[in-house]
Parts: structure tokens; C-alpha cells; sequence
């Protein structure tokens, strides 16, 4: 067992294991523990729903690609009623609303599957994991000398053997009966609902049509509104409320068998046969919510600060979201690269989140079972119309499409663009040099505690002055990138095309070049593409700052709001540094035996700028280190 670690994470469910990959990923020793042993614990069920905004997040932490050899995906939808086919329902609002996102579809994988490529993940990374360790005690000395302030005792429930670990901050992403939440005594608050539902995991028969379409619901009288979602692997969750005067019929210690024979009840008038059946959980509903999501050197992520019911699917999407949130900003911390301010804007930015969820959830769960709540749906209407509506008006928050957080330390107020600060930068398409293949931007903008500088250029011809303007400063001594540590990834996104991005634009690129062939990435980004602009996307891909293409300065004054200057000497001006290679000969040799020499060349392509002659270096960027191709 692991003695002194900077970062102990205690929950290895997805949460716990995401947290420690993101910090895994910037070079922060991070253990996860977890108390039960996973090859023995049910290994099915629990978390499978995921939605888009997840899935871009887990693409930019590099497990995506795996999950999607193994999820169910699915992008189809039916509703039965009496059963008649119905041409919409419930869900069918997940499959109108998905746009804005290449990730247009919804997918089930099991947690077990889950779990295992996150774990993988974390340990290629350097990550340590130990299961069957439980956690005991936490104690804080606030005078330690070298920063690991906590004392954190566990137990090997194999062995009964206590250990301790000494860490400079604990994450506690264990479950809604969390040690870490009660050991730090942060309360919990909220109610039982008093409502049971019925999940269960099979692979079965049925005469049900387009039964592996993807999802369905059946809306059953007895049960009210049932759920049927294709997982991976050809098995089948089905779903269902427990109502109230059947309690009595299924008693306290409900077995398979009555699990069994309530699911046939629940999707009459179809057959229902099962073949095997891998997991079923009877679970009473509650929304809480913690006072506090950090205390301290404590932070609490996933159910640990906000529990709901699996109603709209949120428990592992809003624990990945906590997680790929909270890591980049207690990385960098860290690393010294921010103050306190960045690690208080966690809670700032989730909790908020986490209680519109349980607001959502207070709803959308009474629906679910049937019950109108006071105030909601429209007079005359049934409950499964009013959950239709319900569901409607909130899916694209439930896709993720809508999350955003408000103004604050990160998210400045932009004065150009059309996406504003806080929201999740759009995914567009560019294309390398001479490329006729698109890529995505996320996946040049993977998370790995960097901010992503995008430099739209606008054509040269309009925007010549503003980027000189722009690079005379980013050269100076006064750029924030010779105050800041190299915390940046900028990409120079050029209209069009070009033989050779320097020489078109009269300047030296910032970082590498891309080309917006058709120029809808300005215009996704809301700039003219003839004028361009700045965008500052944070580590987790959230639009953090845009401004205009030639206000470098106030671009400076955006990180040095809350990123620390750095210890190390200050990096000599670019401009210097080319003025020199360029002051030194070749010794390059010409056919003719002549050395040559670095000679001016005019600039741009087609007369742009024709009427300027200047020494065009090619700079290399910034490196992009486990940024992917």
C-alpha cells in the first residue's frame, strides 16, 4: 500500500477512476482506493446511460474510443401504448435534439466495462489503484512542513490490516453513503422520496417490435411508465416503478422470481421471456445534495454530493462531469500554476448543477410513477403527456448540450462571438496542411491540463494589422506566455486554404496551422470568418474567453487573473530568438558553390500584402504533449 501520494481518491467507480485519470494525465501521483473487491461485487448493472456532452469529455481524456467497441449505440427510439406503436413519447425528444454535437446518439455500457477501461486508463498513466481498502479516519495538521496535510488511516478488508497515507488532498467519490462526506461532516441534505424502482439487467425474448431499435418505453397501467434500453453485450435494462398498493405484494425481501414475473407484468401486452438474468436491484428514490462539495483539503464528487433517482440517467454523466472538472484545476494547483481562487470555482460551477438536476429529478420521478406534481403539465392532460412535455423541455440539459456554468474567475464575459463564456466550445472540423481529410478540433484539443488558444486569422488581407499587432506582442517581453508557465496549446485556424500558412499570413503562425476549408468553424464560433477572433477554450473544453484577433493584451489579462507567474527565468522573445538564427550563416551549399543566405520574400498569396518584403521564419509551436494527432 501506497504511503504518501499527492492526491487520494477514495470510490473506484467511475467518478473516483476519472478524477484520477485527469490527474494521472498531468503528472500528479494519484492513488484510488475502493473497499469492496470489484471480481466479486455484482458485476453488472448499475451506470450505463450516456450522453453526448459525456462522451466528448471522456473523447478528450483519450477512454472514448474503447467504451465504443463495446457500448450499445444507439440512435433510435419507440413508445408503445395499449400496445400501439406510438410515433413519438417520452425519449423521443433525445433523437430530435441532438445537434450541435458529432456525438448524436446515446449509448449503454455496463459500469463493470466502464470501470475496467478507466482503471486501464489510469495505471498506463501512473495512477495506483487498490481495492478491498476501506477508509477509517482523515486528520488535517495544517502546520505540516511539507504539505501533505492529511492523515488518511484505511483497512485492508482482506487482510484487516490498517495502513497510513499521508496526501496533500483527498477526493471522495464514494457512493451517496460516503465515509469521506460523514468523516469530514458535511451534511447531506434533502429527503427520501418514499418511491422504489425496479432495474434489472437480462438477455431475453420478447415479441415486442424494434426491441433492439436502441430505447422504447411501454406505458403500462399497473406500473406506469416502463423502460426498455438495449446494453451492450445483447442484454436488455428494463425498468419500472414499485407503486405503492403493490408494496405489500412484494414485501421486504423481494426475490428474482417476483422481479421476473413483475417485468412481464409491466410490458403486457408483449411476451416477455427471460434466458438469463444477470442483475436486478429494488432501490428507494432520494435527492440530496451536499452543503458543501470542498472542505478544506476534501473535496466530494459524483453521488458522494448529489444523489437523485436513474430517472433521466444523470448519475454517471454528472460524476464524469465533477471529475474532468474538478482534476484539471487541482493538477494544476498543484503544479503551482494557480492560487486557491481556481480550486473555490469547482464548486462554484457544480453545485449549481447538481442542484438543478435534484430539482428536475423531484419531478420528473413523481411523473414517472404516474403522479402529477402540483403546478405541472397542462390542465386535462394525462401523466404520461405531462412526462412527455417534461421531458422534452428539459432533454438538452439531460443530453449535457445545455450544461454551462456562470461568470466567474474562468469564464470572463466576451464582447465578440456568439457562444458565451462558460458554455462548451463547439466541435468543428478543420484540416491539417495539404490534407483533404477533416479531423475534428477536440481531437487536437485533448485534456491534459492545458488551455487551447485558437487564433481565428480572418483573411490576411483585412486582418493584417491586427496580427502583426498580435504577434509583436506575443513576442515582447510583456506576452503573458514569457510571465506564465507553459500552460498553452494555441492553433493557428486559417479561412480556406493555403500552400504554406507563414507565408500566407505575414506573420509566423501561432502553434500549428489548421484550415477552416468551408469556414464554418468561425462561423460555429460566431466570428466572420474574413475578420476572425481569439478563443480561449479551458482544459475541459469550456469556452473561457474570446476576443478580437488583435487584443493581445487583454487576451494577457485574461490568465493573469488567476494563473501564477512563473519561477523559472522568463523565455526570450520569438523575435529574438529568429533575429539571431537568422544573423548566423547557413552554410548551406547552392550548385553553383555559393553559400546561400536568408533572403526577403513577399509576402501572402494572389498580392496579399505584396507590398511588404520580410524574412519569413518557420516557428514551430508550442508542443503538444499527449495531445493526439
Amino acid at each position: 500500500m501506497i504511503e504518501r501520494v499527492d492526491v487520494l481518491v477514495c470510490g473506484g467507480g467511475p467518478t473516483g477512476l476519472l478524477a484520477g485519470l485527469g490527474l494521472a494525465r498531468q503528472g500528479i501521483s494519484v492513488a484510488v482506493i475502493e473497499k469492496c473487491q470489484k471480481s466479486e461485487q455484482a458485476k453488472f448493472g448499475r451506470a450505463s446511460l450516456l450522453y453526448p456532452r459525456t462522451m466528448e469529455l471522456l473523447d478528450q481524456v483519450d477512454v472514448w474510443e474503447h467504451m465504443a467497441e463495446i457500448a450499445h449505440i444507439s440512435r433510435g427510439y419507440v413508445n408503445y401504448n395499449g400496445g400501439k406503436r406510438l410515433i413519438s413519447g417520452t425519449y423521443h425528444s433525445i433523437f430530435n435534439q441532438l445537434h450541435g454535437t458529432y456525438f448524436d446518439y446515446v449509448v449503454n455500457i455496463r459500469q463493470k466495462y466502464s470501470e475496467e477501461i478507466f482503471r486501464k486508463a489510469l495505471e498506463e498513466k501512473g495512477g495506483s489503484f487498490y481495492e478491498q481498502y476501506e477508509l477509517l479516519s482523515i486528520v488535517q495538521d495544517d502546520d505540516a512542513a511539507d504539505d501533505y496535510a492529511l492523515t488518511v488511516r484505511v483497512k485492508n478488508n482482506a487482510t484487516g490490516e490498517e495502513h497510513q497515507v499521508k496526501c496533500k488532498y483527498l477526493v471522495g467519490a464514494d457512493g451517496k453513503n460516503s465515509a469521506v462526506r460523514q468523516l469530514s461532516e458535511i451534511a447531506f441534505v434533502g429527503d427520501d422520496t418514499g418511491i422504489k424502482w425496479f432495474r434489472m439487467d437480462a438477455v431475453v425474448k420478447t415479441d415486442m417490435p424494434d426491441a433492439r431499435v436502441g430505447m422504447a418505453s411501454i406505458e403500462s397501467p399497473i406500473y406506469g411508465h416502463v423502460l426498455w434500453m438495449c446494453q451492450d453485450h445483447g442484454r436488455t435494462r428494463i425498468g419500472f416503478s414499485l407503486p405503492p398498493k403493490l408494496a405489500d405484494r412484494f414485501g421486504t425481501d423481494v426475490t428474482e422470481a417476483q422481479v421476473r414475473e413483475a417485468a412481464q407484468e409491466a410490458v403486457a401486452p408483449f411476451s416477455l421471456e427471460f434466458e438469463k438474468v444477470d442483475w436486478w436491484t429494488l432501490y428507494s428514490v432520494g435527492q440530496r445534495v451536499a452543503e458543501t462539495f470542498r472542505r478544506k483539503r476534501v473535496f466530494l464528487a459524483g453521488d458522494a454530493c448529489h444523489s437523485h433517482s436513474s430517472g433521466a440517467g444523470q448519475g454517471m454523466n454528472a460524476g464524469a462531469q465533477d471529475a474532468l472538472n474538478l482534476s484539471w484545476k487541482l493538477g494544476g494547483f498543484l503544479k503551482g500554476w494557480y492560487d486557491e481562487s481556481v480550486l473555490d470555482t469547482y464548486e462554484e460551477e457544480r453545485r449549481p448543477e447538481a442542484q438543478r438536476i435534484i430539482d428536475q429529478d423531484k419531478t420528473l420521478s413523481a411523473l414517472i410513477t404516474g403522479k402529477i406534481p402540483e403546478g405541472v403539465g397542462r390542465p386535462g392532460a394525462t401523466s404520461f403527456e405531462v412526462l412527455g412535455d417534461f421531458i422534452a423541455s428539459t432533454m438538452r440539459y439531460t443530453l449535457g448540450l445545455d450544461v454551462h456554468y456562470e461568470t466567474n474567475l474562468l469564464n470572463q464575459k466576451a464582447n465578440i462571438g456568439l457562444v458565451s463564456a462558460g458554455w462548451p466550445g463547439p466541435d468543428v472540423l478543420l484540416r491539417r496542411p495539404g490534407s483533404r481529410i477533416s479531423l475534428r478540433l477536440h481531437q487536437v484539443t485533448k485534456n491534459v491540463g492545458r488551455f487551447h488558444v485558437l487564433v481565428f486569422t480572418g483573411n490576411p488581407a483585412l486582418t493584417g494589422e491586427s496580427l502583426r499587432s498580435l504577434r509583436s506582442y506575443m513576442d515582447s517581453e510583456d506576452s503573458f506566455t514569457h510571465k506564465l508557465p507553459d500552460i498553452f496549446n494555441f492553433l493557428t485556424i486559417i479561412p480556406g486554404d493555403a500552400p504554406q500558412s507563414d507565408h500566407y499570413l505575414g506573420i509566423s503562425r501561432f502553434g500549428k496551422a489548421f484550415y477552416d476549408s468551408d469556414m464554418s468553424a468561425a462561423c460555429k464560433y460566431g466570428f466572420s470568418a474574413a475578420l476572425g477572433g481569439v478563443v480561449v477554450l479551458r482544459p475541459d473544453g469550456i469556452l473561457g474567453y474570446s476576443g478580437e484577433l488583435g487584443e493581445g493584451k487583454e487576451l494577457g489579462e485574461y490568465f493573469l487573473r488567476f494563473v501564477k507567474a512563473s519561477l523559472e527565468s522568463p523565455q526570450e522573445p520569438i523575435a529574438k530568438k529568429v533575429a539571431e538564427i537568422e544573423s548566423k550563416p547557413t552554410g548551406e551549399v547552392e550548385f553553383d558553390g555559393e553559400t546561400t543566405e536568408t533572403k526577403p520574400v513577399a509576402n501572402g498569396v494572389n498580392g496579399v500584402h505584396a507590398d511588404t518584403q520580410t524574412s519569413i521564419p518557420i516557428r514551430e509551436g508550442p508542443t503538444e504533449t499527449s495531445v493526439a494527432a
